[in-house]
């Protein structure tokens, strides 16, 4: 991982390193309560129940793997990254800095991963569906994911139309 976790945070996901759904919680949880502004993004790669059944779960974990590789990169732009669950990660932002740009870098990083197996590397096309949403006052932590994952739905909605 990019950054050492408190060891009061709990440990961290056995499979990408990252702080774990709990860990995720329990600081959006502190950070509403403490009525601190936050921007959550939430990432979703599409094609990993594909990759899961073309190459096998093994290899689809390898992509989870390289996911959080590249999300690590990214980490300067988040005070925390973490998975959210199966394939999804929850990225938090609690600066004044606006993440799009970061979005648009890792949307290009993640779109071809380079992912490498015991008996095969190969490029992968991941399109990633993003979501964004923006704490308000009162806002705790089940109001804010609700409208991270309507956004990344109306992503979702929007791609199938123009398909």
């Amino acid at each position: 991982m990019g950054r050492k976790m408190p060891e009061q945070w709990g440990s961290a996901d056995a499979l990408t390193g990252l702080y774990t759904r709990q860990v995720g919680e329990g600081y959006l949880h502190h950070q509403l309560e403490n009525s601190r502004l936050l921007t959550v993004v939430m990432i979703n790669p599409r094609a990993l129940k594909q990759v899961n059944e073309r190459w096998g779960h093994a290899y689809g974990d390898r992509v989870l793997q390289r996911m959080s590789q590249i999300l690590n990169e990214h980490a300067a732009a988040f005070a925390m990254i973490c998975r959210w669950d199966g394939a999804r990660f929850l990225m938090i932002s609690s600066s004044e800095q606006e993440p799009e740009e970061v979005l648009s870098a890792l949307q290009a990083r993640l779109s071809c991963l380079h992912v490498d197996a015991e008996d095969r590397a190969a490029e992968i096309p991941i399109h990633v569906l993003t979501g964004l949403a923006r704490s308000k006052a009162g806002d705790d932590v089940g109001a804010l994911i609700a409208r991270v994952e309507a956004d990344m739905e109306r992503q979702k909605c929007a791609l199938l139309t123009v398909a």
